[in-house]
């Protein structure tokens, strides 16, 4: 008994060895596939309730995900009188701002930094797309002075650098917006403005999802294909809701 109690302890500690040496990139997609297998699992009615859950920081997960509405990201919109602060925002509503897997690892001469807060990438995303159109990458406020600092490598930023920046700037760059707009502040509102079913921003000038889909180099059916359907996303809300109530 004893014997089979050490083998399981020093099987845990090899484990977490094993995680602790990888790098914070790779536990990243680690701990969001098996996040993703448990969510799909509790979807097909295979388990009750997703276990991940409990293992998330305190106000974390408050176990009902408030979305901003479409009304209140007009109300923002109309506060904005900067094309390109628009652009941002519907590249965070369409395609959730993806910095980190843009700009990692980008060679010099594969960008071009342009003056309103983008950055126009040339390298196709995946050999798949080789010789296609260049890609937008939004270049929000502070990450000027971030990229000053590594011009002197051959890439365009390094991705220690790159994700600190990420999870404050971009955040706090949403939340001055929103603040700007007398929008109420809450926790996690990039997430919920990234994820929005009901923030169908369609019908607002130069924010639709096709041209989004021109700005990030795919076509609108791979944009389609790779970003979320409202329709699935609200019939997997409902679903949810069903067995709450159960």
């Amino acid at each position: 008994m004893f014997e089979g109690a050490r083998k399981v302890r020093g099987a845990r500690q090899r484990r977490r060895k094993g995680i602790m040496a990888r790098s914070p990139s790779c536990v990243d997609n680690i701990l969001k596939h098996c996040n993703e297998a448990l969510e799909r699992a509790t979807d097909e009615g295979r388990v009750r309730k997703n276990p991940w859950k409990r293992l998330e920081r305190p106000g974390q997960h408050s176990g009902v995900t408030e979305y901003i509405s479409r009304a209140t990201i007009a109300q923002v919109i109309k506060k904005l009188d900067n094309v390109a602060h628009i652009r941002v925002l519907s590249l965070a509503r369409f395609a959730g701002l993806r910095i980190s897997s843009e700009l990692i690892n980008q060679k010099w001469g594969h960008v071009t930094l342009n003056e309103d807060p983008r950055v126009l990438i040339h390298s196709p995303k995946t050999a798949r797309y080789a010789g296609g159109d260049s890609r937008i990458c939004p270049l929000l406020f502070g990450l000027d002075t971030l990229l000053a600092h590594e011009s002197e490598g051959p890439h365009v930023i390094q991705q220690p650098e790159l994700w600190k920046y990420k999870g404050n700037a971009n955040a706090k760059w949403l939340s001055d917006v929103l603040k700007s707009a007398k929008v109420p502040q809450r926790r996690g509102l990039w997430t919920s403005l990234r994820e929005s079913a009901e923030a169908d921003m369609r019908d607002l000038p130069g924010v639709d999802p096709e041209q989004v889909s021109l700005w990030i180099g795919h076509d609108i059916k791979t944009y389609r294909k790779h970003y979320r359907n409202p329709s699935t996303e609200a019939r997997r809300c409902a679903r949810k809701a069903s067995r709450s109530r159960t």
